[in-house]
C-alpha cells in the first residue's frame, strides 16, 4: 500500500509521479514547492506544500521567577529540547524570545544563566557553529540600529536585545543557539511580528484562556500552532494549519 522510492533530481521521474498521483505532499521549503509545482496533476489532484516557517516563544517574565529551583530546571530543559536538540534547525523552533511583564531583567538573567549551564554540560556543536554564531552576530552588529545589547554566555548562546518588534528577524533564521529577544506590553504586540511565515507559538506562563482570547479578538495571518514550552516539536496529524487526515481523505457521502 505504501512504496518509498528515494532518487536524486529527475524531472523525467517527477514529472510520472506528478501525472499519476492524486494528492502531492511537498515537504523542503519555498524553493522546492516552486519547482514541483512545475510539473502539472490530474485536474482533482491535491497539492499540499509545506514552505519555510519561523516560530518564536513569549513568556510571562513574573510567573518565571516564582518558580521554584527545580520548576525552573524543568522548564529550561523543555526550552533545550525544544532549540538545541536539532540544533535550532528545525521549523517549530524559536528564534525570537518575547518577555512580557515587569521585572524582565532578573527574569532574563536567571533564564539565560540558567540555559548557559544546561547548554555547557550537554550541547556538543560542530566546530562551524562557532564561526556561523560569530559571524552572524558581526553582521547584526554593523547593519541594524535596532539592537540594543548582545551577550555571549558561550560559543553555543548567543543573546541579541532589541529596541522594537520587527518582521525583519524572521528573515535571519538563526542556529547553533543564536536568540534575538525583546520586551512587549501585551500579547497584543505579537501581531507586530505575525505573517504567513510564522508557525509555532511557544509560551510559557499564560493561561490558555488568555491565549484563546487573544486568537480569538484578533484575525491573525500567522501562527498555526500555540504549545506551552516543550512541545514544539511535537508533529500530530494537524500541522501547518493543516487537518492531514481530512484534506488527504476522500469521503462518499450517501443521503
Amino acid at each position: 500500500m505504501i512504496a518509498i522510492i528515494r532518487y536524486t533530481d529527475n524531472d523525467s521521474l517527477t514529472k510520472q509521479f506528478s501525472d499519476l498521483c492524486d494528492a502531492r505532499l511537498i515537504w523542503g521549503g519555498n524553493k522546492t514547492i516552486s519547482n514541483i509545482k512545475k510539473f502539472e496533476t490530474k485536474a482533482k489532484s491535491i497539492d499540499l506544500p509545506f514552505a519555510d516557517r519561523y516560530s518564536i516563544s513569549v513568556i510571562n517574565s513574573e510567573s518565571f521567577l516564582k518558580l521554584k529551583k527545580n520548576e525552573t530546571q524543568n522548564l529550561i530543559r523543555n526550552f533545550y529540547n525544544d532549540t538545541y536538540v536539532v540544533d535550532q534547525n528545525a521549523c517549530s523552533s524559536p528564534h525570537l524570545v518575547l518577555w512580557k511583564g515587569k521585572y524582565d531583567l532578573e527574569a532574563k538573567k536567571k533564564f539565560w544563566d540558567n540555559l548557559d549551564s544546561l547548554v555547557k554540560n550537554r550541547y556538543d556543536p560542530p566546530i562551524i557553529s562557532s564561526i556561523d554564531n560569530f559571524s552572524r552576530l558581526v553582521g547584526d552588529l554593523m547593519k541594524d540600529k535596532n539592537i540594543t545589547s548582545f551577550k555571549k554566555y558561550n560559543k553555543s548562546l548567543y543573546i541579541v536585545s532589541l529596541k522594537k518588534l520587527s518582521s525583519n528577524y524572521f528573515i535571519r533564521k538563526s542556529k547553533w543557539g543564536f536568540f534575538y529577544q525583546c520586551n512587549i506590553k501585551n500579547l497584543e504586540d505579537i501581531k507586530k511580528v505575525t505573517n504567513r511565515s510564522l508557525q509555532t507559538l511557544s509560551y510559557f506562563g499564560f493561561s490558555k484562556k488568555l491565549i484563546r482570547s487573544f486568537f480569538t479578538k484578533n484575525n491573525l495571518n500567522g501562527i498555526d500552532r500555540v504549545v506551552p514550552f516543550g512541545q514544539a516539536l511535537n508533529i500530530n496529524l494537524i500541522w501547518d494549519g493543516f487537518d492531514l487526515t481530512k484534506i488527504l481523505s476522500r469521503e462518499i457521502e450517501i443521503k
